[in-house]
């Protein structure tokens, strides 16, 4: 038996990637588990719904195990059914409106105790105010001391989150990302593997790139639309000061590593060697200066909604 979970992600491409795997390994079962008007697919396609509404066999779970007050329970079937509204009236004064929500966010969840802090996740719809939230604790944190040491500054890269056919858009790109290519997968645009600095987008549809010694223009609708692998992508480019005792996540995959996107860990040394973490799986991993997975990873203190699919948490401040 095959299981899959969260299955509202899986795009149609990667649906059929798992049937044609399934029949190859001579599966006798595939179970799909999730929810279709959770979370979708990045990429193209609702398979799942698709194949709901085909007359695939069905159970449904509906008994509620994750809210444990009956006035939980009532917020969650009301938002279930889509009355938000009347979900929040019922939240009463746990629903607080601020002018600046991000910062009030850091300083109630700075203004618990150690313990009730570990028991509390912070949430925020949108990038923006995930960055302050993180900024705003970690500045807490190291004028408590509870975070220590002066730490090291890294460049980190942060992927937008783009479909290989928005990649195909002038419109889509902005000065002061980076396209990272990967492989070969920048041949059709006349580019190496590598990275390279978005310097200006061309009214014509052209896009210009610096590799810091040339200029590149490129023209994106020369990428292929039915090349599915990741091999160019854009990405954000930001400074990150770490310190030892932050709480971090990865932006990318190292499986031969045991790293996975999204994942959580915790820095736990930095010294000459490196710096020393200690991963989702409590196992210890020292990244060596230069190592790629050094550019590969971000403060954790704020998680937005697809980070946090999954995650079971006895309190959450949410930004709305």
């Amino acid at each position: 038996m095959l299981m899959i979970d969260e299955t509202s992600m899986v795009s149609s491409q990667d649906m059929l990637k798992l049937h044609e795997i399934s029949a190859a390994m001579g599966v006798d079962k595939l179970v799909l588990v999730g929810d279709r008007q959770q979370l979708s697919s990045i990429d193209a396609g609702k398979s799942f719904a698709l194949v709901q509404a085909g007359g695939v066999s069905m159970a449904r779970m509906d008994e509620n195990i994750r809210q444990r007050t009956d006035q939980l329970r009532t917020v969650a079937a009301l938002a279930n059914v889509g009355k938000a509204s009347q979900a929040l009236d019922l939240l009463g004064d746990k629903v607080v409106e601020h002018q600046n929500p991000a910062e009030e966010a850091a300083s109630r969840w700075l203004a618990l105790s150690p313990i009730e802090r570990e028991a509390t996740a912070v949430f925020a719809s949108g990038r923006n105010a995930r960055a302050i939230i993180n900024q705003r604790i970690q500045d807490g944190l190291a004028s408590e001391g509870a975070i220590k040491g002066e730490g090291v500054h890294l460049t980190v890269y942060e992927r937008v989150n783009l479909t290989r056919e928005e990649m195909r858009y002038a419109s889509n790109y902005r000065p002061g990302q980076t396209l990272e290519v990967v492989g070969t997968g920048g041949k059709s645009l006349g580019l190496a593997s590598g990275r390279y600095d978005v310097f200006k987008v061309h009214q014509n549809g052209k896009v210009e790139l610096s590799d810091g010694r040339r200029r590149f223009r490129i023209d994106p609708q020369r990428l292929s639309p039915t090349d599915k692998r990741d091999r160019v992508q854009l990405s954000e480019k930001k400074d990150l000061h770490l310190r030892e005792g932050d709480r971090i996540r990865w932006t990318a995959n190292d499986k031969p590593r045991d790293l996975h996107n999204a994942a959580l860990g915790r820095v736990l040394g930095i010294d000459r060697n490196g710096i020393t973490v200690e991963t989702a799986n409590k196992q210890l991993l020292t990244l060596a200066p230069g190592d790629p997975m050094l550019s590969r990873l971000d403060l954790a203190y704020s998680l937005n909604m697809h980070m946090a699919q999954g995650l079971t948490t006895d309190k959450a401040i949410n930004v709305m």
